[in-house]
């Protein structure tokens, strides 16, 4: 209410702090938070900063009875600023015309935002802001964050704190989703000094900087103002094919594994296994064709005894994962799909390709991998276009003197031929050599093969 103006006619609570009852009701507000903060302003005090601060309380009452709100007493300092600053973990940014306002110079105040963005854990992110108008004149009539096309968004909601005897509404903001943008507006309700509005809604795209900007409800220049908070990653996306994988120790195929480096330094990529030529059961797998992708990489052990050496390891999933995979180095890839005497085709794809994943053009040029014989450890290797080099005492010796403690002559991923899906955190054991042995002696390849892909 401007002072200045003849007050309307005051009643018992007249000029007071009002809260509705259900704002309060504990059975509707389970473990919620109260603070109180008190703004003040005379016209000989520039500095605003300062003149406020604020306290927790506590709520004590139920509906249609008398409310309290005990709170920490004298000796207790209250917290200096505004109650805001309470909400933890939020990040604030400060919007202005001019920053840092300077008093007595700028052409107005400023509002401060709070914004974070919550993970719920199912591909979406719930976005929180608080907006509250600290000391800017021309107070706020629009709040947009923007958002790149093909975005979901959901759950739109706004509450704005409700006011008396002021020439304004109550009336709730009107949300919209643009092609660019979630935007609140109101023709008649602004945030005002010392008021504080809330704005949220969930969106399938995780979090980034971007740039929030606010209307300003008073007529002038500038219309409005903007600052980098968190929302929604709205960057434009470019999809190009990026670097091919690369073949670690091409010349020492495995039987069971894949050794790729995903090369793409500082890109997030997902790297893409074709079932190109597979052998199962001494004929071709009825799953050549099919994909595969690279799960999320682990550290697992390379042998026993004290701080032995470590690799990274992945097993193959149906569905893709992206990461910065040249920071993962070097990556063991294992997994049902993975057989011996075969051939794959290794592609990378680009995060930024991700919708248009069944385009062929996207992905890097292709990387050709074969596997092993079954039983073949050491070099010489046969492959699955050259049947040679079959399974001698050499490869037995190598399982046996990896399962002896390491002699250093084999990686742990070459001498692992069992189980069913080599587990890249086990040590090598007789079994391992028993297959081997079985392999010399010319027993087939022992387990199932690819599982299909939900």
């Amino acid at each position: 209410m401007d002072p200045s103006t003849n007050p309307p006619p005051h009643n018992a609570i007249s000029h007071r702090i009002q809260v509705r009852d259900e704002d309060l009701d504990t059975n509707f507000n389970a473990g919620a938070q109260y603070f109180a903060e008190g703004y003040y302003v005379t016209n000989d005090d520039v500095f605003h900063e300062n003149s406020a601060s604020w306290k927790p309380i506590s709520v004590v009452g139920n509906p249609g009875s008398v409310w309290s709100f005990p709170m920490s007493g004298p000796s207790t300092p209250p917290n200096i600023g505004f109650a805001i600053d309470a909400w933890t973990g939020a990040r604030q940014t400060i919007l202005a015309q001019e920053i840092p306002v300077r008093v007595g110079q700028s052409p107005d105040g400023r509002c401060i935002l709070a914004a974070k963005a919550i993970d719920l854990g199912n591909g979406t992110w719930r976005y929180e802001y608080a907006l509250y108008n600290m000391d800017m004149a021309r107070r706020v009539g629009s709040f947009s964050i923007p958002i790149r096309a093909g975005t979901t968004v959901t759950d739109i909601g706004f509450h704005g704190a409700e006011h008396h005897d002021e020439p304004f509404s109550n009336d709730p903001w009107t949300p919209t989703v643009e092609s660019n943008a979630v935007v609140w507006s109101t023709p008649d309700n602004p945030v005002r000094w010392g008021t504080l509005y809330n704005f949220r809604f969930t969106a399938d795209v995780a979090p980034f900087d971007t740039t929030v900007t606010i209307g300003l409800f008073e007529p002038g220049t500038p219309t409005s103002v903007s600052g980098i908070t968190t929302g929604p990653d709205a960057r434009i996306l470019t999809c190009e094919a990026p670097a091919a994988a690369v073949a670690v120790d091409p010349a020492t195929p495995r039987n069971r594994y894949l050794a790729i480096d995903g090369a793409n330094p500082g890109e997030i990529t997902a790297i893409r296994v074709k079932l190109n030529a597979l052998l199962q059961n001494e004929g071709p797998s009825p799953f050549n064709g099919e994909v595969r992708w690279l799960g999320p990489p682990v550290e697992v052990s390379a042998g026993s005894g004290a701080n032995p050496p470590t690799f990274m390891a992945s097993q193959l999933q149906c569905t893709p994962f992206f990461t910065d995979w040249s920071a993962v180095g070097p990556v063991y890839v294992t997994g049902d799909a993975l057989l011996p005497n075969s051939n794959y085709v290794v592609q990378v794809l680009h995060q930024n390709c991700a919708p248009q994943q069944n385009d062929e053009s996207k992905y890097s040029l292709p990387l050709s991998m074969d596997t092993a014989l079954w039983g073949d450890i050491v070099a010489p290797r046969g492959t699955w276009d050259a049947v040679n080099n079959q399974p001698n005492f050499s490869d037995i010796n190598a399982v046996v003197g990896e399962f002896s403690g390491g002699s250093g002559a084999v990686h742990k991923t070459q001498a692992q031929l069992q189980p069913d899906i080599p587990q890249p955190g086990n040590n090598i054991s007789f079994a391992d050599i028993n297959v081997d042995v079985g392999a010399f002696q010319g027993a087939a390849f022992p387990f199932a093969g690819p599982s299909t892909c939900p």
